[in-house]
C-alpha cells in the first residue's frame, strides 16, 4: 500500500477559500475527471478519463447552501450524458510477456423527482466496448468487443428533506443474484454555512457459488458552501468454492469551489492491493 502519501495528500487538500456573493444559479454543468491506479506487487498500470454533462429540468438556486450539493438539496430533475475511457497495461519481463487493454464507456440517464411526494425515479443506458493486445515471446495477439448495453432503473425515497434512499436494477440481472441499497444525507451542522454530507452503499453478489458483498461509508464536512473536505471506507468479502478474502480501501477527498460556477476536487484511496487517484473539475453555465 501506499499509505506513507497520504500525509502529503492530505496536505494538498487545504485548498484557500475563495469568499463571493450567495445566490447565484446554474442550469448546465461539465465535469471532467483524470486518474490513475497503481497495482501493488504487480507491473501493471490503469489509467482513467471521464467527461460529463448535465441539464437541470429548472434553475437550480444555491443560495444558502453547499455549492456541491444544491441539485440534492433542491430535488432537481435533469438529464445527463457521460463518456468513460479505460486504458490498462501489464507487464512481466520474466514471462516475456505485455498486454494492453483499452474500455469505452458511454451513459445517458436521467433522475425525476416527483412533485409533491416522496418518490425518486432514475434510469437510464449504459454501453462499454472493449479491445486488448497481447505479446508473448514471439506470438502477438488481440481481441475486441462490440459496444455492449445495459439498462439500469433506479427508484427511491426522499422520508425527509435533505435525505434519499434508492436501489438500482439492471436489465437481466435478478435481484436474487444482485442486490443494493443506498442513502445520502445532507444537513446543516453547527455554525452557519456548516453542513454535513453522510453515503452509505451496500452491495451483494450471488453467482454459482460465488459471493461477494461490498459495504461502504462515506461523509463531507462542508467548513462553508465552497470547500468539504471528507472520506470513507470500503469493505469487500469474497466467498468462493475456491478462494475467500477480505479487502478495505480507505480513501480521503476534497471539493473546492473558487467561484460559483468552477470547482476543482480531489481524491486519494488506499486499499490492501492497490492505491488510486483522480483529480476532477466541474464547470457550471
Amino acid at each position: 500500500m501506499k499509505s506513507k502519501m497520504l500525509p502529503t495528500i492530505i496536505a494538498s487538500l487545504s485548498f484557500a477559500a475563495v469568499p463571493v456573493a450567495f445566490g447565484a444559479t446554474y442550469q448546465m454543468e461539465l465535469a471532467a475527471a483524470y486518474g490513475e491506479v497503481d497495482v501493488d506487487n504487480y507491473s501493471t498500470s490503469q489509467n482513467d478519463y471521464s467527461l460529463s454533462g448535465t441539464y437541470y429540468f429548472s434553475l437550480v438556486d444555491t443560495k444558502n447552501r453547499p455549492l456541491a450539493e444544491s441539485a440534492f438539496l433542491q430535488k432537481a430533475g435533469s438529464v445527463n450524458v457521460r463518456g468513460d475511457y479505460s486504458r490498462y497495461e501489464s507487464s512481466y519481463s520474466s514471462l516475456d510477456y505485455t498486454s494492453e487493454a483499452r474500455v469505452y464507456g458511454r451513459e445517458l440517464g436521467a433522475d425525476i423527482y416527483i412533485p409533491n411526494s416522496v418518490f425518486y425515479l432514475g434510469g437510464g443506458v449504459r454501453e462499454f466496448k472493449a479491445r486488448s493486445e497481447w505479446n508473448y515471446g514471439e506470438n502477438k495477439g488481440s481481441s475486441s468487443e462490440d459496444w455492449d448495453s445495459r439498462w439500469y432503473v433506479k427508484a427511491g425515497v426522499t422520508p425527509v428533506d435533505g435525505m434519499l434512499v434508492w436501489s438500482e436494477f439492471y436489465e437481466d440481472v435478478d435481484v436474487s443474484d444482485y442486490w443494493n441499497i443506498n442513502a445520502k444525507y445532507v444537513m446543516p451542522i453547527g455554525a452557519e454555512g456548516h453542513w454535513l454530507n453522510l453515503e452509505a452503499r451496500y452491495e451483494a453478489t450471488e453467482d454459482d457459488g460465488d459471493d461477494s458483498q461490498s459495504f461502504s461509508m462515506a461523509g463531507d464536512y462542508y467548513l462553508d458552501s465552497h470547500l468539504s473536505l471528507g472520506g470513507g471506507v470500503t469493505h469487500y468479502t469474497y466467498d468462493g468454492d475456491y478462494s475467500n478474502d477480505n479487502e478495505n480501501e480507505y480513501f480521503v477527498r476534497a471539493n473546492q469551489y473558487f467561484t460559483d460556477n468552477l470547482a476543482v476536487n480531489l481524491k486519494y484511496a488506499d486499499g490492501d492491493y492497490e492505491s488510486s487517484w483522480t483529480l476532477g473539475a466541474t464547470l457550471r453555465f
